[in-house]
């Protein structure tokens, strides 16, 4: 009977050695961390590394080795293993997150922004944000970058409270902009971290 695993278990085997040292396991059977790393050709520390890693997420098995009780040997759980990803839960548990976190966060526009918009006012839209920089060897700003918004992108940042305004939580804006899918707010809270890391919107996170 194969091992079933949910997706937590994907980013480990994806790392370097995790898939190695479980093949390595299955063709020499029960093995010590020293022993892993001599037939990979790691150091031990990595190895054991790896090791402990695949033990907590149950892929191996540890035991004393017989007469050694100093020595920790380890063996694969079991010879075939399966991944079940479940993407209805996966992206449940994401948009949770997000709207408790869009019920926290407070945003505005920064004063003196270093950028200009173009918009389509019939549409109540952001159409893109223009990232200004000053010219070398010149007092002139140019543009150097142009970012495009999408539709839910754009049509929220049309509502973002001004810099001379009250901020509001991300979640009031969302409703403001007639925005009712929940999953609309992970690609939003993303923009708007990308925003403030570069001073374009003040971004005020509050208690968990």
């Amino acid at each position: 009977m194969a091992l079933t695993l949910d997706h937590t278990a994907l980013p480990l085997l994806g790392r370097d050695h995790a898939l190695e040292i479980l093949e390595s396991l299955f063709a020499r059977g029960w093995s010590s961390a020293s022993e892993t790393a001599l037939e990979l050709g790691v150091h031990i520390s990595t190895a054991q590394a790896y090791l402990d890693a695949l033990r907590n997420a149950l892929l191996v098995h540890a035991r004393p080795r017989t007469g050694r009780a100093d020595i920790v040997e380890y063996a694969v759980a079991d010879e075939q293993l399966q991944v079940r990803v479940d993407l209805r839960a996966i992206t449940a548990a994401k948009v949770q997150a997000a709207q408790s976190r869009a019920a926290r966060v407070q945003v505005q526009e920064k004063a003196r922004a270093p950028v200009t918009y173009d918009w389509d006012e019939a549409a109540r839209r952001i159409l893109s944000i223009n990232i200004l920089e000053k010219a070398k060897g010149a007092g002139r700003v140019r543009v150097a970058n142009t970012l495009r918004l999408t539709e839910v992108e754009g049509r929220f940042l049309w509502h973002l409270p001004q810099a001379t305004e009250a901020p509001r939580t991300v979640a009031e804006i969302s409703r403001l902009a007639g925005l009712t899918n929940p999953a609309d707010l992970i690609k939003i809270l993303d923009l708007l971290e990308m925003l403030a890391g570069q001073n374009i919107i003040v971004w005020k996170e509050g208690g968990k």
